[in-house]
């Protein structure tokens, strides 16, 4: 690109002058006319002559503002001419700017998309090293500089893998947990993403305590609901009645079971139990499932 040389840009300025003729004459005649009116009380004997001094006032008003607008048209029309000149000039300058953008722009993204390339394959490289897969490491804006040593690169890519890493092999622990205490691990999923294991297991612990304690005043609370109705039970000859209604009362067990066999298995079952009088409470549908082995 060959240099561009430009002269010294310089302005030449005279601030035009304006001048009143009998300046001094005029300021003085306009206050005291200005004077001779100012707090005049007008009655009904004066109301013609303030009207007309009124309208004086005005016209003189009037004259002074209109040569000032006309003055200022005359003062203005140098600067906008130059202001005119100048702003097309500018106009040109940032026309070849704008040129100069879009292929300065088109570089540092094709630069910036090789150092991508670049960056990407060395994920895919290292990857397998961390068991981690590419798609969970995301590319850093500091790792697409051209300031960063290789060394760096590295060792920021391989200290986000290994984060990575840890961070699955803290999740697979707490699933083990929630494996080995025979309970779901979804629930914990969000906390095993957030905290760390140790906070994550207490919390399990808490949560199964809790329930343990549910699950034993669910108990208690059915076992009193049972004293209290065999306490409200009698028994005639051989056959018990509820004290309050009449009614026969008779003692049976319910028990909940999830089944699989053929589809001979459990239709002989279905049939055994509706021939022993069971009273089937509630059962889900039939499903359809295939074993191996």
């Amino acid at each position: 690109m060959n240099e561009v040389m430009v002269k010294d840009f310089t302005v030449d300025f005279k601030a035009p002058e304006i001048t009143v003729a009998n300046e001094e004459e005029l300021a003085d005649a306009i206050k005291q006319y200005a004077n001779k009116y100012d707090g005049l009380v007008v009655t009904e004997e004066t109301l013609a002559d303030s009207k007309k001094a009124r309208a004086d006032l005005n016209k003189l008003s009037k004259a002074l503002n209109d040569r000032r607008k006309e003055i200022k048209r005359n003062y203005n029309v140098p600067l906008k001419e130059f202001e005119a000149k100048i702003k097309q000039w500018d106009s040109n300058l940032h026309n070849a700017m704008d040129s100069l953008d879009v292929g300065i722009n088109e570089l540092k993204d094709r630069e910036v998309a090789e150092r991508t390339k670049k960056v990407e394959e060395t994920i895919a490289e290292m990857a397998p090293n961390y068991g981690v897969d590419v798609g969970e490491i995301e590319i850093k804006t500091g790792w697409l500089t051209k300031s960063i040593s290789k060394k760096k690169l590295l060792d920021e890519i391989a200290g986000e893998m290994k984060f990575v890493k840890d961070h699955h092999e803290k999740v697979a622990m707490i699933k083990k947990y929630c494996d080995d205490k025979k309970i779901s691990f979804e629930p914990y999923k969000r906390l095993a993403e957030t905290f760390e294991p140790l906070e994550v297991m207490k919390q399990i612990d808490d949560d199964i305590e809790a329930q343990a304690k549910r699950e034993e005043a669910q108990k208690a609370a059915k076992q009193a609901e049972l004293e209290r109705q065999k306490e409200n039970t009698v028994e005639v000859n051989g056959r018990s009645f509820d004290k309050e209604t009449g009614e026969t009362v008779k003692e049976e067990q319910k028990v909940t079971f999830t089944l699989q066999g053929t589809e001979e298995q459990i239709t002989g079952l279905a049939r055994y139990i509706k021939a022993m009088g069971i009273q089937v409470l509630d059962h889900s549908e039939r499903q359809t499932v295939i074993v191996k082995g």
